[in-house]
């Protein structure tokens, strides 16, 4: 998610950028004593996030008043669904966790 921030994924990007961050931060602070700081980036795995997206959208959706799902329409929700779960690159593509461990 370092690369690209996909709609409906700012809180997670953000928090991502944040450790990247955080990380280049720390590793110059430590700089003086010989520290190195590292992060992996990994990409995409194949997580219970990534796994359970598609139900976790469909919740939150559910939850939502008639008003509200009503304002925004099923194509929405579909359309949001379908880029985030279905034909987005990063979980269609999402490798195992256990390959790199």
């Amino acid at each position: 998610m370092g690369l690209i921030s996909p709609p409906g994924m700012s809180a997670y990007c953000a928090s991502k950028y944040a450790f990247e961050l955080f990380s280049e931060c720390l590793r110059r602070e430590m700089f003086p004593w010989s520290l190195r700081i590292s992060i992996i980036e990994s990409g995409c795995l194949r997580t219970l996030i990534i796994q359970r997206h598609d139900r976790i959208l469909r919740d939150l959706w559910n939850g939502l008043s008639a008003d509200i799902r009503n304002r925004w329409g099923d194509n929405f929700y579909n359309d949001l669904l379908e880029k985030s779960v279905t034909k987005s690159p990063s979980t269609k593509h999402a490798e195992d966790p256990m390959k790199v461990v």
